[in-house]
Order: C-alpha cells, then sequence, then structure tokens
C-alpha cells in the first residue's frame, strides 16, 4: 500500500506545457548520406550470436567468387574489431581491417578498409558488409564499396567457420494495474477533474528507469491522452515500487508546475466520451520494458466532462494530401497540384501547395459550409500521367487509398482503403486523407533537356501576408528583384519559378523587421548562395522565416501627484491611481489604467516606434513634457516614462488634445519652468488667456 505522504505528494505527478504546433509545417529537406561518411548505428538488439572466430568468405563479383579468410572478435555488447585478406591461405595481396561493426540479434553489420593496390588506397577504399546468421551459425549477405571512387556491389558467403548461438536468461521484473477511476478535486496545483491510474513493479523498482509511458483510451482503442515522464525529476523523486499518473480532461491542473509528466492530448478540452482502459509501458533500469493494462475503471466519466458546445448546423468534409505517410508539403509534392473530382458537384478540383479555399493550408481542401443529413463523396483522379492506381513507368504517383475519420488525426490512422469516400446523412465534420506512395521521383536531370528552373517558395509561420524581398543572379531574362509572401489570396503568389541556363547562382532574401530566418534550403543540397543546376534539372529552394513576438520587451511609468507644480517627480509626490496612459504606434492605439501606487507598464510589445501619452481629466493641469516618440527594438526595457499632474487652479481651463499636440517630438515643456502656461511671470492670472 501506498503510505499517505507519497499519495499527496506523488498521486499526480505531471508535467508538460502543452505545445501546440504552430508550424503548419516545418519545411526540411531529405539528405541521402553515403553509407561510408558515418560510423555504424549503435546495436539496435541483443545479439542472439557470438561470431568470435576466424571464417573464410567467398566474397562474389561479378560472378567469380574470391576466397577471404576474416578473424572476428565481438565484444559483449555486439561490437565487432577484427581483419582478414585474400587470397584467404595468405600471404594476402589484398587486406581488410574492421573499422566498425556490430552484430544484432540475428544480423551481423560491418565496415572494413579494404587495402589493395595503390588506387584503392587514393581515395581508401571502403567495404561495406551486411548479412544475416543462419540456424546453423553459417553467414551470408551483400557487399559494396567505392573502389577508386566509384560503385561496387556483389554477394558473400561463408565457406568455413560457424557462429555460436547465445543463451539469453530473461531479465527481473513485472507491471500490473493497481487503481483507476474518476477523480475531481483541487489538487494544489489546479483543479484535476480527469482520471486517476496506479501502477505497481514487482521484482524491480522504478530507480534509474529510463522511459514511463502511460497513455489513456476510450472503447476500439482511441487515443485519448498521453503521459510521458520527465525522467530528470521523475527519477530523482519515484524511486519504489509505485507510481500514478493523472490525465485532467476539462479541469485546470497545471503539469508544468507539477513537473513529472508531458501530457498530451489527442482532442484539446473535448474528450466527453468515456475513457475504458489505461496502458503503461516502463524501460527499467537493465534494459527489460514491461507493460501493463487496466480495465476496471471506478466512477461516473460524464461527471468531468468539458462543457458541451453547442449542436452545430453544418457540416463540412475536409480533404488532406499524404506522401508515403505524411502529410504533403511544397517541398515533398515538388510544388504539384493533385487533381480530384467530386461526383456530388460533378466538378473537379486540386490538392495543392496552396489551400484550396479560406483557411486550408497547402494540400488541403474543404467544402462550404453543408446542411446537416448532406451527403458527400469525392475521388482523385487517376486518369492523367500524374497519379494511377499502381506505380508503374507511366505515373508518378500511386494510389495507396483513403483514410476517413473525425478528425485528421483519426483520418490518417484509420485503415486505408480504394473505395471512393461517400458519406450520407452527415452530422459532423469529417476528414478524408488521400494516400499515395512516390512512384519515381518528380525532379529528374535528362542530359539532352534544355533549359533548367529553380524554384523560390517562400514559407512564414504563422501565414502572413508580409512581402518579402529576393534578389537573384539567375539572368536568363528573369528581374534581378521580386517579391513573395505566404497568406492566401492571390495578390502575390508564396513561389516563383524561374528558368535559367545550366550554371551556378545565388538567391538571397533581404531581412525584414520583425522577422527571423529558420531556414534557407535547396532540394540539391546547396547553399542558396551557390545553387547549381544542371540542363533540365528543377531545383526547389525553400525560405523559412518566423514572425518575432517579443516576450519581454516593456515601457513603463508612474502618473504622479506634482504638488510643487514643477514638472519633475520629487520624493514626497504620491502616484494618482485610475488615470488612463494610451501607447499608439501608427494608427493602431491601447490602453491602460495606473494602479493603486500610480504605475503603468505595456509589455511584449512587437519592434516599432511608440508615443506614449496619458488621457486629460477635469479638475487637473500637465505639469511634465510629454515623451518624445520611443523606439522599441526586440530587447527594449524602456522604465521611467512619468506624467506629472497638479490640481488646476480655479483660472486655469481644463486640459484638452490641443494641449497635447504643443509638445512636439523634440520634447519641449508644456509648462513653464514649473508653471502653468496661464499664468503671467508674476504668477498672476494672465487675463489674454
Amino acid at each position: 500500500m501506498r503510505n499517505c505522504c507519497y499519495l499527496l505528494n506523488t498521486l499526480f505527478i505531471s508535467k508538460q506545457n502543452m505545445i501546440k504546433k504552430i508550424l503548419n509545417s516545418f519545411i526540411g529537406l531529405s539528405v541521402i548520406l553515403s553509407p561510408f561518411a558515418v560510423a555504424l548505428p549503435a546495436y539496435a538488439a541483443a545479439p542472439e550470436w557470438q561470431t568470435t572466430g576466424s571464417y573464410v568468405i567467398n566474397m562474389e563479383y561479378l560472378g567469380p567468387t574470391y576466397a577471404h579468410d576474416l578473424t572476428l572478435v565481438q565484444d559483449g555488447l555486439g561490437g565487432l574489431t577484427g581483419g582478414g585478406g585474400h587470397p584467404a591461405a595468405g600471404p594476402h595481396a589484398y587486406t581488410w581491417v574492421l573499422t566498425s561493426g556490430s552484430v544484432s540479434s540475428s544480423t551481423i553489420d560491418f565496415l572494413a578498409n579494404y587495402t589493395a593496390s595503390a588506387d584503392a588506397v587514393t581515395p581508401q577504399t571502403t567495404m561495406h558488409v551486411m548479412g544475416t546468421i543462419a540456424p546453423g551459425g553459417t553467414m551470408s549477405g551483400t557487399w559494396t564499396d567505392n573502389y577508386a571512387g566509384g560503385a561496387r556491389a556483389g554477394s558473400w558467403s561463408t565457406s568455413s567457420g560457424t557462429a555460436t548461438p547465445i543463451t539469453i536468461l530473461p531479465l527481473p521484473g513485472a507491471l500490473a494495474g493497481e487503481d483507476f477511476g474518476v477523480v475531481s478535486y483541487d489538487t494544489g496545483l489546479g483543479i484535476l477533474a480527469g482520471y486517476s491510474a496506479g501502477f505497481g513493479l514487482t521484482g524491480a523498482t522504478l530507480a534509474s528507469t529510463t522511459s514511463v509511458v502511460v497513455r489513456l483510451y476510450a472503447a476500439g482503442d482511441v487515443l485519448l491522452q498521453t503521459n510521458t515522464a520527465i525522467l530528470p525529476k521523475f527519477n530523482a523523486d519515484i524511486t519504489g515500487t509505485q507510481f500514478t499518473s493523472p490525465f485532467d480532461v476539462s479541469g485546470t491542473f497545471a503539469y508544468a508546475t507539477d513537473g513529472y509528466w508531458a501530457n498530451v492530448r489527442q482532442a484539446q478540452f473535448g474528450q466527453s466520451v468515456p475513457a475504458v482502459k489505461v496502458t503503461a509501458t516502463v524501460t527499467l533500469a537493465n534494459g527489460k520494458v514491461v507493460t501493463a493494462t487496466n480495465t476496471n475503471m471506478v466512477g461516473n466519466p460524464s461527471t468531468i466532462y468539458p462543457v458541451v458546445v453547442p449542436t452545430a448546423t453544418t457540416t463540412a468534409v475536409h480533404l488532406v494530401k499524404y506522401i508515403d505517410g505524411v502529410k504533403a508539403t511544397a517541398l515533398n509534392a515538388a510544388g504539384v497540384s493533385f487533381p480530384m473530382f467530386t461526383s456530388t458537384y460533378n466538378a473537379p478540383f486540386t490538392l495543392g501547395p496552396v489551400g484550396w479555399t479560406t483557411g486550408d493550408s497547402a494540400y488541403e481542401a474543404s467544402t462550404s459550409a453543408m446542411p446537416l443529413g448532406s451527403a458527400y463523396s469525392a475521388n482523385e483522379n487517376l486518369t492523367t500521367p500524374l497519379v494511377g492506381a499502381v506505380c508503374d513507368a507511366n505515373h508518378t504517383y500511386a494510389l495507396v487509398g483513403y483514410g476517413i475519420g473525425n478528425t485528421l488525426t483519426e483520418a490518417a490512422a484509420a485503415t486505408t482503403s480504394t473505395s471512393t469516400p461517400t458519406f450520407t446523412n452527415l452530422q459532423t465534420d469529417k476528414y478524408i486523407v488521400v494516400k499515395n506512395t512516390k512512384c519515381t521521383p518528380i525532379i529528374v536531370d535528362p542530359p539532352t533537356v534544355e533549359p533548367a528552373h529553380i524554384v523560390v517558395i517562400k514559407s512564414t509561420l504563422p501565414n502572413d501576408g508580409q512581402d518579402f524581398s529576393f534578389t537573384n543572379t539567375f539572368g536568363n531574362g528573369n528581374p534581378a528583384t521580386f517579391s513573395l509572401d505566404d497568406d492566401s489570396d492571390t495578390t502575390l503568389p508564396n513561389m516563383r519559378d524561374s528558368t535559367v541556363l545550366a550554371g551556378t547562382y545565388s538567391i538571397a532574401e533581404t531581412a525584414m523587421s520583425g522577422w527571423t530566418t529558420l531556414s534557407a534550403t535547396c532540394s540539391n543540397g546547396n547553399p542558396v548562395t551557390a545553387i547549381s543546376v544542371a540542363a533540365g534539372q528543377t531545383v526547389y529552394c525553400v525560405f523559412v522565416n518566423a514572425k518575432v513576438v517579443s516576450t519581454t520587451t516593456s515601457i513603463s511609468g508612474m502618473k504622479y501627484n506634482d504638488l510643487n507644480r514643477n514638472g519633475k517627480k520629487n520624493a514626497n509626490e504620491p502616484g494618482l491611481a485610475g488615470w488612463t496612459i494610451k501607447l499608439t504606434k501608427g494608427t493602431s492605439t491601447v490602453t491602460t489604467v495606473t494602479d493603486a501606487n500610480g504605475n503603468y507598464t505595456f509589455t511584449q510589445l512587437a519592434p516599432g516606434t511608440y508615443k506614449v501619452r496619458e488621457v486629460n481629466q477635469n479638475g487637473w493641469k500637465r505639469m511634465s513634457k510629454n515623451p518624445k516618440a520611443i523606439v522599441v527594438t526586440t530587447s527594449s526595457i524602456i522604465a521611467g516614462v512619468n506624467f506629472g499632474n497638479a490640481t488646476k487652479y480655479r483660472y486655469e481651463r481644463d486640459d484638452n488634445s490641443y494641449d497635447d499636440d504643443r509638445d512636439d517630438d523634440n520634447g519641449y515643456y508644456y509648462s513653464n519652468q514649473g508653471r502653468s502656461n496661464y499664468e503671467n511671470d508674476n504668477g498672476g492670472r494672465d487675463n489674454n488667456r
């Protein structure tokens, strides 16, 4: 049984700032690396075979085989060292020395420097040998190398020597569910209105665990929430055999303050379905992975459901393009548009790099709002050279099928079907994921094709109408400068295709205030300062920028009672509460009200030029000058922008906006050395005013 203190302190141990993905998509580039550029990966699984020993390996190349001898030494983790040469009986005219390698499960994989004649040394010939270990301990597989800077390949098999099987003893440790129920109470870190799930270990403890993941499911194995332990804090505090994981549904539980769990919800504040199962997976310090499931949920889930949203009166269908299991982008889809057809409206449409309608991102299309009970059907057009029913020489892509669901996540994970998606009596929004696989690269470089193309794509986070200017060296009749933006209107595009001759070019984006550059990459791996294109080649260069929003900039000051009317804040002069202060940037104005001490603050200001002014009140005269225009950068913290007022003499008139305008941006005093402009030099009333 858990003790009471443990329950109080660790009943709901979780933490994670809910991160809402802004990056409609962060566009990256796939880079193909030579197998000889890096060392082999770490061991993926415990070895099932001990390969230490001597072998004769027949290396096949273009038909003939060449006998090599090989001596291997395998450590306890499966790592390999060793070497050998050809001919197998020696002396060796050719030698090889392993530089890295491993045995994982029943797979052997190693790199070796292969030394023959001088042309095989410069550059160094590196051989990559991969294979499997058969039940009898014999080995066979394939090999590749970069002999003389080229590429060779063949097969291999052992003709002498065998590996020895390793007996693996089971590791200790087992996990079981203990309690699972509905809870709703104030934890001290906010209201937890959701579920609590407890688990316990036998034969092991939680000390130095390397992973703890707990998942909450509705019926049908629909994932609702996932808690992942934040190991530094979890391991520091939880070293016994029991732990509890909280799942907040409609409360205010502060995972970030609690600090034990990273919580991810599949539907934020909208999980009005009962949870029926919770599972936990723990990777112990000894490497063993243990799991447990608890389906004995106690309590009434309806008591913790979020406030019900009014029933919708319309519905819509959203279609999203996926390529090889990931959402399509202008980069991985090479900017092409995929033809679609809806029989409901007997009309074609496309899933392309520009969303189909307002609110749609790249490769998304949504119907207009339809009355409840409507029907809808749509399918991909397979009559063009772009997409076919199967991969063949005539098509670039093939239709894998369609996934259907109530959310995009659900549709992406749904069972794929090649049947045309058809809905009747629609009552809620539906999602269709159109799944394709790429058969052959769209970008090819036939040597006889002229000319080449450089396509520049602009992506902003978030999508924004900001115009970005680009300069280039493309020539060939292309403008030296052009502009792009990343919004849904057609005034300015988000990409430009420039026809160029084969050669090397550069493209540069002019820096914009308030924006930071996240990446500038080209599909062929070249930097944007040296883009090399061959005849007939198309290269896509993507510039990604994020809007800068500072959380630290501020302008602050005080509204005070200028008792001696000298226009300056003296120590005995109190602040004035309840005064409205205005902050203007361009044509935009925001206001705040001074607090009980007369202080005010404007925070989270974007870079730019601001003007601070007070709102006049009857019965008061402003004694201090208005401040100059204030320039805010991404790190500005500006204080001491004060306003002093004194109670109005009976012969003084009230201040107005005209009086504010008398202080220009050079900062001339509205007051006259501490005296109102409505007093003469002898302190008497100026009747002409």
